[in-house]
C-alpha cells in the first residue's frame, strides 16, 4: 500500500532538508537544476574527480584481491562493500 506517494511529479529536496555533512565530515553536494535533470533523463549522472587517484587506486587493489584470492581476505572483508571500497555510498 502506498501512502501520500505522488507518482510522477518530481521529488522536491530543500537544501536545509539535508544533512550539512557526510559521515566524513565532508559537505553535503546539491546537485543543481541541470545534474537532477540528466539524472532524469538518462538514469545516471557523472561527477568527475570525485575520487583522487590514490582512492581509485587502493580500492581497484582490493577489488582485485577480492576476485582473485578471497581467501586471503578475513570474513568480514570476503564482500564488494569492505575495505577501501566502503567509501563508495549508494546515495538514494
Amino acid at each position: 500500500m502506498v501512502i501520500n506517494k505522488n507518482l510522477g511529479s518530481a521529488f522536491a529536496v530543500r537544501p536545509e532538508d539535508l544533512t550539512p555533512a557526510n559521515e566524513d565530515g565532508q559537505p553535503t553536494v546539491i546537485p543543481t537544476d541541470k545534474q537532477k535533470y540528466d539524472f532524469d533523463r538518462n538514469g545516471w549522472i557523472l561527477f568527475p574527480g570525485v575520487l583522487a587517484a590514490d582512492e581509485i587506486e587502493k580500492m581497484r587493489d582490493f577489488a582485485m584481491r577480492l576476485h582473485r584470492e578471497p581467501g586471503g581476505l578475513t570474513e568480514h572483508d570476503r564482500c564488494a562493500m569492505a575495505g577501501p571500497l566502503t567509501n563508495l555510498k549508494i546515495i538514494r
